[in-house]
């Protein structure tokens, strides 16, 4: 297995595949793509880019998908968090809920969800770097 800093880089390139989706399906206006597909991006990478936060201070991270666990998760180590727990929230929904059942979702812009995904992985990013 990766030591921890090497699994954290891990995560931090998977999480900037992510947002390089967002941006690509964000910006092309000829596909016309969902923007809850869209918004899956941001969940994704957000949640990457936590767990490479978790990760890099030698924590065990599950298979959740859940923001608002994570949050806690970095709350508990004391890490200042760049956006509110409010914020962070409205984008769980695009883990699970929109994939798997056709229900109408309609949390957050796009704008809205590029300002997090920016933020997060600019925050994890620093921290990781710092390490």
């Amino acid at each position: 297995m990766k030591n921890p800093h090497d699994y954290a880089l891990t995560l931090l390139h998977l999480a900037d595949r992510d947002v390089r989706a967002f941006l690509a399906l964000k910006n092309d206006v000829h596909w016309n793509v969902d923007p809850h597909t869209i918004c899956f991006h941001a969940q994704q990478g957000v949640e990457k880019a936590i767990k490479a936060v978790l990760v890099s201070q030698n924590l065990e991270v599950g298979r959740t998908h859940d923001l608002n666990q994570l949050f806690y998760q970095i709350e508990k180590l004391s890490l200042a968090f760049p956006i509110s727990l409010e914020e962070l929230s409205k984008l769980n929904p695009y883990a699970v809920t929109v994939r798997y059942d056709d229900q109408e979702v309609n949390t957050i812009t796009l704008h809205e969800a590029e300002m997090i995904l920016t933020r997060v992985l600019e925050w994890a990013t620093a921290i990781i770097s710092s390490r």
